[in-house]
């Protein structure tokens, strides 16, 4: 417990912590509103392995993987060159089987 006093007022309150499970595999609407949160994960490869069933499992909706609030990675139906699309601000690692996200980018 963290004490502090503001303005006389004396606050007692938990210090911040990581998110134990930050990695989540969203359902969006096609409006982009948040329908539904399918699963959370405590590591990249865990979120992207369910990440990937989920696409498979579910290829005509709008789903997204996400760090917090930062897009891993993106679906949107109808896409058929990857089974999902990268956000552009991750750093990638391309080869001819499949497009992953490098580890040192988050």
């Amino acid at each position: 417990m963290k004490r502090s006093t503001i303005r006389g007022v004396r606050i007692e309150r938990e210090p911040y912590r990581e998110p134990e499970r930050p990695y989540r595999v969203d359902w969006y609407d096609a409006a982009g509103n948040m329908i539904e949160t399918l699963g959370r994960y405590a590591d990249l490869t865990t979120g992207r392995e369910a990440f990937a069933a989920a696409v498979r499992h579910r290829p005509r909706r709008h789903l997204c993987l996400r760090r917090d609030v930062r897009v891993v990675a993106r679906h949107e139906p109808g896409a058929r060159a990857l089974p999902f699309v990268i956000h552009p601000n991750s750093h990638l690692q391309t080869t001819d089987a499949h497009t992953e996200v490098c580890s040192a980018s988050h």
